[in-house]
């Protein structure tokens, strides 16, 4: 399992974009609402397929 950050504690909303059967995550946000609101601006500059994905991350033992 890769390790987490504190921003990925923070920020569990994803934006995924899937090209060509591969998925990566191009930005983190806090809120449900950032993440669509960018996944709208991204359709509209960049068309492609993208998800928003809620991935939360464990507290980490150290906090």
């Amino acid at each position: 399992m890769a390790s987490s950050t504190y921003a990925d504690f923070i920020q569990p909303w994803c934006v995924i974009r899937v090209h060509q059967g591969q998925a990566s995550v191009i930005a983190r946000f806090r809120s449900r609402n950032d993440a669509d609101g960018h996944v709208h601006i991204l359709n509209r500059h960049l068309p492609g397929t993208y998800q928003v994905q809620y991935q939360p991350s464990s507290l980490p033992s150290c906090l």
